[in-house]
Formats: C-alpha cells, sequence, structure tokens
C-alpha cells in the first residue's frame, strides 16, 4: 500500500504527465498542423480566382504537384453563395458542411444543362426515390477546362442519365431508418445521394453542388478547431476567407481512443517510474557519502564503520538506518575493513566470485529477513591501497522496517531495539516527513 510519500509523488508526477502530454498534443495537433494548413490555404489562393460571377480555376486543376499534396488532407473550397467548388469529405453523419440546398440540386426531374461558376457545363437529372427516402442527382460533363475536348450530350446520353439514376438507387438499402450504400459503379461523370433532409450520403465527381444554409454552418465551423469524425478521426481544421471564396481545410491528427490509449500508458508509466525511482532522490542528501568526509566526521546518525564481515551486524545496521532515529533523518552508509576509529584495515578478497559470493548471500539475507524490502547498493572500493566495501542503504520509504520482527533504530552512533513508544515516535516522524529531510 502506498504511503502518504508515494500518493503525493503519484498525484504530482500524474499532473505534470498530463501538462506534459496536453503540451505535446498543443504542439503535434495544433501548432504544426495550423503552420501546414495556413500554407495550404496560401497556395489555394494562389491559384483560384473569383469574382462575383465566376471562379478561375485552371491553375489549381493543371498542378498535379499541388493536387498530390492537398489529397493528404480533406477539404472543401465553397463560393460566397455556398456552390461547392471542389471537396474531399470528411466522413461524418453530422458535419455543418455536408448539406446541400434540396431546392437548387433537385430541380432537374426534366434534364437540363447548367454552366456552373467555374465555367464547367454540366448536364444533370435528378429524381427523388420516396420508398427508400433518397434523392439522386446525376450528370454529365459536357465542357470543362480541364477536359481536351468537349463532350456534347445527346439522347443517348440523356437516356443514361436516367437510367443511372435508377442503377445508383438499387445500391442504396433502408434499414432501421440508416441508408447503407454498396458499391456503385457508374458511367456517369458524377453524381450526388442526399437523404430527404438533403444529408449527403454519397458524393462522387465534381457534381455541380450547392450548399444549404451555407452561411449558418460555415459560421459552426469557423468557431472550431477540432472535429470527430464517424471513425472516431479527430482533425485539425482551419477555415479561411479569401477573396469571394472559403477555404475549409482538414488535417487528420489520429483516432480519438489510440491518443487516450498513448495518454492511459504515458500516466502509468510516468507515475509508476516516479514512485519508484524519486523517493529516494528527493528525501536523501546525498546518494554516496564520500569516504574521507565520513572518516573526518566519524560515526554517527548516518554513517557506521566495521571492520570485518558481520553479516549479523550489517542487516542491523541496513534495518536501522531504513528507520532512522528518534531524530535526524533515514539513510546511511556502512563502511566495511575500516575500524571504529576510521583508519582502513581492509578486506582481503582473492576473487572476483569471492565479491560476487558476498554480494549475493547479503541481498539473500536482506530478502529474507528484512521486511518491507529495503534499498542498498553494495560497491567494492579501493581507499589507500586497501580494498572496503560501502553498502548505501536507501532512507526508507516506508513507515517501519523490521528484522525478524524486531524494529531496529538508529540512536547517533548505535543500533537498538525500538520499544512501542519509539516506534511510535519514528512512524510519526516519518509520516510528518520529519525524518525524509
Amino acid at each position: 500500500m502506498l504511503n502518504r510519500l508515494k500518493f503525493k509523488i503519484a498525484g504530482y508526477t500524474f499532473i505534470f504527465a498530463t501538462l506534459v502530454a496536453v503540451l505535446v498534443f498543443l504542439f503535434l495537433g495544433y501548432l504544426l498542423p495550423n503552420k501546414e494548413l495556413q500554407k495550404i490555404n496560401s497556395k489555394i489562393e494562389e491559384k483560384i480566382v473569383c469574382d462575383n460571377n465566376f471562379c478561375d480555376t485552371d491553375k489549381f486543376w493543371n498542378d498535379w504537384d499541388f493536387m498530390k499534396e492537398l489529397s493528404e488532407f480533406k477539404y472543401y473550397i465553397i463560393t460566397s453563395d455556398g456552390f461547392l467548388i471542389t471537396s474531399e469529405r470528411i466522413k461524418s453523419e453530422n458535419f455543418p458542411l455536408d448539406t446541400v440546398n434540396l431546392e437548387k440540386n433537385f430541380q432537374y426531374s426534366e434534364i437540363e444543362s447548367l454552366i456552373t461558376p467555374i465555367e464547367d457545363k454540366w448536364r444533370l437529372f435528378s429524381k427523388s426515390f420516396e420508398e427508400k427516402k433518397i434523392k439522386i442527382l446525376v450528370g454529365w460533363l459536357e465542357k470543362s477546362n480541364v477536359l481536351l475536348a468537349e463532350t456534347p450530350s445527346n439522347k443517348f446520353i440523356d437516356s443514361a442519365l436516367k437510367k443511372a439514376a435508377d442503377k445508383i438507387s438499387e445500391r442504396v438499402i433502408l434499414k432501421k431508418g440508416r441508408h447503407e450504400i454498396e458499391n456503385i459503379e457508374s458511367k456517369v461523370d458524377g453524381f450526388l445521394i442526399t437523404n430527404n433532409e438533403g444529408r449527403i450520403l454519397n458524393y462522387e465527381g465534381s457534381l455541380p453542388v450547392y450548399l444549404s444554409d451555407f452561411s449558418k454552418n460555415i459560421n459552426l465551423i469557423k468557431n472550431k478547431k477540432f472535429y470527430l469524425d464517424s471513425e472516431k478521426e479527430i482533425y485539425f481544421i482551419s477555415t479561411k476567407l479569401a477573396k469571394n471564396y472559403w477555404i475549409v481545410i482538414a488535417k487528420d491528427i489520429g483516432k480519438i481512443y489510440t491518443l487516450f490509449i498513448f495518454l492511459f500508458f504515458w500516466e502509468i508509466i510516468i507515475v509508476l517510474l516516479s514512485c519508484f525511482f524519486i523517493p529516494n532522490l528527493i528525501i536523501r542528501r546525498k546518494s554516496y557519502f564520500d569516504f574521507d568526509i565520513a572518516k573526518k566526521k566519524g560515526e554517527n546518525q548516518n554513517i557506521e564503520f566495521k571492520e570485518g564481515v558481520q553479516f549479523e551486524e550489517f542487516l542491523r545496521n541496513i534495518v536501522a538506518f531504513s528507520n532512522g532515529g528518534l531524530s535526524g533523518s533515514r539513510g546511511g552508509m556502512i563502511f566495511i575493513g575500516v575500524s571504529d576509529n576510521g583508519e582502513i584495515v581492509g578486506i582481503n578478497f582473492h576473487s572476483k566470485k569471492e565479491k560476487a559470493r558476498f554480494n549475493q548471500k547479503l541481498r539473500d539475507l536482506i530478502k529474507k529477513h528484512i521486511n518491507p524490502p529495503v534499498s542498498v547498493n553494495i560497491e567494492f572500493r579501493n581507499e589507500s591501497g586497501k580494498e572496503i566495501i560501502q553498502i548505501y542503504v536507501s532512507p526508507g520509504i516506508e513507515r517501519e522496517y523490521t528484522l525478524d520482527g524486531k524494529t531496529w533504530i538508529r540512536l547517533n552512533d548505535s543500533v537498538e531495539i525500538a520499544n512501542s513508544e519509539e516506534r511510535k515516535v519514528i512512524r510519526d516522524r516519518f509520516e510528518k516527513g520529519e525524518s525524509i529531510k
């Protein structure tokens, strides 16, 4: 169970990790996309010029490199009166710019020709299918700046348009109030399928389309920076009014559940690492005591000298350093191969295997006899030509440590078994943070 210190560290780290995640998201999901979309907007403005009646889009359609670059985004380019110049739609059931003007778009029950604001000439036919609650508009492109030659319509094309509308309707299924659209293969140059309210269900080609309530809906988009589509993709949206037309462009920044999963694991990893590493870093004054400094200070609350290998004494001192005492702080250093007055006598190890056996034996004894587990660092060092062992005992981050059920504490330069009152004192000092300053 986490003690008070760990709870504090976990809380502060959670806040810190969340702030970092938010800053990273703002940088990767806002600042960078915003800068990127501003460049795209500027390029579009260079390539499309509109007056009050027509738009010159030649440079736009004939710049293949830019079209390839633009294909990485979702976009809507719309005249001020709601004519959709071109788009690569966001897949959504409620995106504000996916509702068309029923009166303007479905007035072609008799086949007619239309010259659009970008000076394309279309042959159009529209039909309602009430049993499926849909409307379909199909078109044949007779003339366009991107066509090498005109393709004027005739009675065969007009007949094909009517048949195409019927065939397209067959690919739409109304099931429990929702429309499902199967794969559509059509020989017409463009088609539009909407429900009876004008919501776009499918739209292919550059068929001339006028959007509904455009002024109202563009204002809704202007106030959005992020949008979640029907497939749970998050888009960063940039909206700009150019001369006589609007540019709405969106960059996909990832699925929302991916971002949540990343945030969850980021928080968990950072909190766990902080609870594991930070306590020792913030509660100890110094990771390792320099022997020269320790020699000058002599044995005290945090320093112990031992001439020889005495595992039982080591365990008592380890528990005592972990608990601290009635005053002073927790943690300390045991120097082995040093007399009580600080003179180096050394420890003789004849091989690395002997050192490894010593290390392993001490750790096994700690694991077996001390509860809760303590953190120690064992280091073999050469001082004045003689080998000594330094055992650094980290300040305990639990309320109380015991050796075979007994609580040992540090009193100046000695260790003693704590009585009930002394045990209460060290627990209280730890809870108040007095023993870990």
